[in-house]
């Protein structure tokens, strides 16, 4: 589950340059919402597998597209699913998610809105 070198690359540009380290384990927190369970969970994924660097450590977007405030009619769970198993539009693919790491993604994302 490790991010394609390019995103590993962005972490570290962007960790360094604008924003401080907070701890070893989380050093780029993406919520300021108390977060807890699959949630939480979901928020720890998202960005050790290196997703802000394109979605933004507040799920504003950039390179990605935004994902905060996003309802289930416009970013359905199928299509969360769909894009994070099989990417496409310059997200790389994460085919090996279980469905409990899918549903933490669905969690976390849901719990910007």
């Amino acid at each position: 589950m490790s991010p394609t070198p390019r995103v590993a690359e962005l972490i570290a540009n962007s960790a360094t340059a604008s924003s401080p380290v907070v701890d070893d384990e989380d050093p780029c927190p993406t919520s300021n919402v108390p977060l807890s369970g699959p949630a939480e969970a979901g928020r720890r994924q998202f960005t050790a597998m290196g997703c802000i660097a394109c979605h933004g450590t507040d799920l504003s977007g950039g390179i990605g597209p935004e994902l905060r405030n996003r309802t289930v009619e416009d970013l359905s769970e199928a299509h969360i699913r769909e894009q994070a198993r099989q990417g496409g539009s310059g997200m790389p693919a994460f085919p090996n998610l279980s469905e409990q790491e899918l549903q933490n993604f669905i969690a976390f994302i849901r719990s910007q809105a």
